[in-house]
């Protein structure tokens, strides 16, 4: 269990320079795509994709159901 979360510390900011923006916004609350691309404009739909994806590979965002992203628990605790 440590190992799998120092290996998500070290890998999110290989992700890019969006992946914090989006880790940090679904930290407050669960978020459908539309609504994460409305509260993170300075992101294309496309870069939005990508790196949602990439996230939810390396298991720091999950679909909870069609669309509906979270992270697995709040950050800011």
């Amino acid at each position: 269990m440590e190992k799998d979360r120092c290996l998500r510390e070290l890998a999110l900011p290989l992700l890019g320079k969006w992946s914090i923006f989006i880790v940090l916004t679904l930290a407050e609350e669960e978020m459908y795509f539309a609504q994460l691309e409305r509260e993170i404009e300075i992101v294309s739909r496309k870069m939005l994709s990508q790196t949602l994806n990439d996230l939810i590979e390396i298991h720091i965002v999950y679909k909870k159901r069609r669309l509906l992203y979270r992270t697995k628990r709040r950050i800011m605790d």
